[in-house]
């Protein structure tokens, strides 16, 4: 069974990035933007980390239905 979320626009989720493969190839889910930032500080309690790591931060955004979608 698989689970779905309601998430409302406007809202940010980060998740630490794996190291496997370049930051950039990171595609997020329909109706999401994503960015990398690479930070010594934890992206959500801001504690100092040990060293540097790359962070993924993904924005919630308008999403239209498929019907009103531009080709």
């Amino acid at each position: 069974m698989s689970r779905r979320y309601h998430y409302p626009e406007g809202t940010v989720r980060w998740f630490r990035w794996d190291g496997h493969g370049d930051v950039r190839a990171h595609r997020p889910p329909r109706g999401w933007e994503a960015a990398a930032d690479l930070t010594d500080r934890h992206s959500i309690t801001r504690a100092p980390l040990s060293g540097s790591q790359w962070w993924m931060r993904e924005r919630k955004t308008e999403q239209r239905p498929e019907s009103e979608q531009r080709p």
